[in-house]
């Protein structure tokens, strides 16, 4: 064999059906002109048919692979006395890619009678040459629409019974308020409202992916404080509180606190053992969200853009989240014991949050008018209820529009920006509408990333 010698590109077709006519294979592929396209274009799979006169025929797919084969052309003479010479080997051309149907199963296709006029109509140009103006509102005839294309199967599977088990599951642990998101996969114990009882402690399978350095370190004992203080906290309030890093605090929480999912409660971190259900004192500590529509993004992420030189008093010398409508600091900001404490947690008159939404605990709401709705029932609490939680029903309701208002005010205020010299900053398009207080937005860890 001559190693300079130009052997022909060629490729293999591994045939899924038995071949008694090449050149109904041929039809079944395509083509010739078909399979020639196929093996230029690298990302192409061969399509077969095995009925290609049927419009309705879904194609089975090939899988296409590298291979390393030599094709030979061989030959052996006959002499006159009727013996044979010796074989002779020559090199014809190399194969380096194989279609193959190996992983591959016919599909389910729905097969229409041969007497089914779509078949027909399919087959002609009758729906390329329609009129675009015929009006097809009150037209009764036969639909003329291909059959739906269901699934490939590459495996046999018990695809439909597991299918029909998820429908079950799902609409058994509806939300009340909405549909919640799938949880991720996180090694930490979540408990949803409707479970009967909380965990005592951390499950064994978690504890094995614990850092025990984590527990070691000095955020722990802080951590464990603060829940001494308070059983119930929010991520980033605990955020606030200690000025640690978000993913630390995320791997030092579950060990002592499991994670309420939904309900008045939700997205609170909450001590093992202790369930806030069945405490009517819990009441001051249920949640809820402050959540600005996607119209007044614009408007604050313009605010997050004003350069540091012409922001002036209007923003906290911590440049948080918040927006000081009146250009002074908070008592909280005065006082030397808490002038580590970022306030951004917590929910006041004239601050305006930059986050597209935030969550709240209710005694973390420094309105007057709240706290005397939380306690109006305070004795009478008999019942927690999902939706209000400890609170007389409709309470929640009217926190969120006294929310609501004080967020109004806030965003009506055009002269705070013009006072302070910012041309660029447009709020036209800002109106008290495009503000609201939503009733659950149930985002997991998710919801306090700044």
């Amino acid at each position: 064999m001559d190693p300079n010698q130009n052997l022909q590109q060629m490729f293999v077709i591994d045939s899924p059906a038995k071949i008694v006519n090449l050149q109904n294979f041929y039809k079944c592929c395509g083509g010739l002109n078909q399979i020639g396209q196929t093996f230029k274009n690298e990302r192409e799979r061969l399509r077969f048919r095995f009925r290609p006169d049927d419009p309705n025929s879904i194609p089975l797919f090939s899988d296409r692979k590298q291979s390393k084969d030599l094709v030979l052309k061989v030959r052996r003479k006959r002499r006159p006395d009727g013996t044979f010479t010796d074989y002779q080997f020559e090199p014809f051309g190399i194969v380096n890619t194989t279609f193959h149907f190996e992983n591959s199963i016919c599909d389910m296709q729905l097969l229409p009678t041969s007497s089914d006029l779509r078949n027909e109509f399919m087959k002609s140009d009758f729906i390329l040459n329609c009129d675009p103006d015929l009006s097809i509102k009150n037209d009764e005839s036969i639909t003329m629409i291909k059959q739906y294309f269901y699934s490939r199967f590459f495996q046999p599977k018990q695809l439909i019974s597991m299918m029909r088990k998820d429908v079950e599951k799902d609409d058994q642990h509806q939300d009340l308020i909405r549909r919640l998101r799938k949880s991720r996969k996180v090694n930490f114990t979540v408990v949803r409202w409707d479970d009967e009882s909380v965990p005592q402690s951390l499950q064994e399978e978690y504890r094995k992916d614990f850092d025990k350095n984590l527990l070691r370190s000095e955020l722990a004992p802080k951590v464990k404080e603060k829940f001494q203080e308070r059983p119930c906290w929010s991520r980033y309030g605990l955020i606030c509180h200690l000025k640690c890093s978000s993913l630390l605090l995320r791997y030092v929480l579950p060990y002592t606190t499991y994670y309420f999912e939904n309900g008045p409660f939700r997205a609170l971190w909450i001590p093992y053992g202790y369930d806030p259900r069945k405490d009517p004192k819990a009441k001051i500590y249920q949640t809820i969200e402050a959540r600005a529509n996607r119209k007044s993004d614009n408007t604050i992420h313009a605010i997050n853009q004003i350069p540091m030189n012409q922001k002036g008093p209007i923003f906290k010398d911590n440049t948080n989240s918040f927006l000081d409508k009146f250009g002074t600091k908070s008592s909280a900001d005065n006082n030397n014991d808490d002038n580590n404490i970022d306030p951004s947690y917590l929910f006041r008159p004239g601050q305006l949050s930059t986050l597209k939404r935030t969550t709240f605990q209710l005694c973390d709401v420094e309105i007057d008018e709240v706290q005397q709705i939380i306690h109006e029932n305070d004795g009478q609490e008999y019942e927690c209820t999902e939706k209000d939680g400890w609170l007389s029903k409709g309470s929640v309701d009217r926190i969120r529009a006294i929310m609501n208002r004080e967020l109004n005010l806030i965003i009506n205020d055009t002269e705070l920006l013009n006072e302070h010299h910012v041309p660029t900053l447009d709020i036209v398009d800002v109106l008290p509408e495009n503000i609201e207080i939503s009733e659950v937005y149930d985002d997991g860890l998710e919801i306090y990333h700044r």
